[in-house]
């Protein structure tokens, strides 16, 4: 139980998530004619669909940044890792790998909705997107894992987040030392 459960746990989950993502980058291309005609798609979009900043403006992109480093900064399921860790050389390798992942997460993700927004322009929820895209783009099996990866993604947030939780609440209100 605790923090190495739910590390091994979150690992596992982030394998499901990327694993994924990746199985559904080939199959949106190739939905989509290929690179080329999904990047001429998007230029013709471009005139103020989505890919013009002036639509939301800098400021929504700056507030954006802005509220993603405060809630950095609180993030205590983080902390708990961080501080959880057996050394601080296995923290520095951990966050560099961490962050090596994000990376390879984000770039993938975006680019499926991009893909996604490009070849399903009438979606106005941003959130229907991936679901759309399970449904009409890969095969029965293939989808209930891609579907079960987000579940993952939801699970692994939750599962950290009540941990975090549950051990301030252990921690710093029922077993208090005055």
């Amino acid at each position: 139980g605790g923090l190495w459960s739910d590390s091994l746990s979150d690992v596992f989950q982030v394998v499901i998530i990327l694993a994924g993502i990746v199985m559904m980058v080939p199959f949106a291309l190739q939905a989509g004619g290929g690179l080329a005609p999904l990047i001429e798609k998007a230029g013709l979009l471009a005139d103020g669909q989505f890919f013009d900043l002036a639509i939301r403006g800098w400021p929504f992109l700056i507030v954006g940044v802005i509220v993603s480093i405060l809630f950095g900064l609180v993030d205590a399921d983080r902390y708990q890792r961080i501080l959880g860790g057996s050394s601080a050389s296995v923290v520095k390798r951990s966050l560099i790998w961490t962050g090596v992942i994000y990376i390879v997460f984000i770039f993938l993700a975006l680019s499926v909705g991009t893909i996604g927004t490009i070849m399903f322009p009438d979606i106005v929820q941003s959130e229907d997107l991936w679901p759309v895209m399970i449904s009409n783009l890969l095969p029965g099996a293939l989808g209930a894992l891609v579907l079960s990866a987000l579940m993952a993604a939801v699970m692994s947030t939750s599962d950290s987040i009540l941990l975090a939780a549950s051990s301030i609440v252990v921690r710093d209100i029922l077993k208090r030392d005055d």
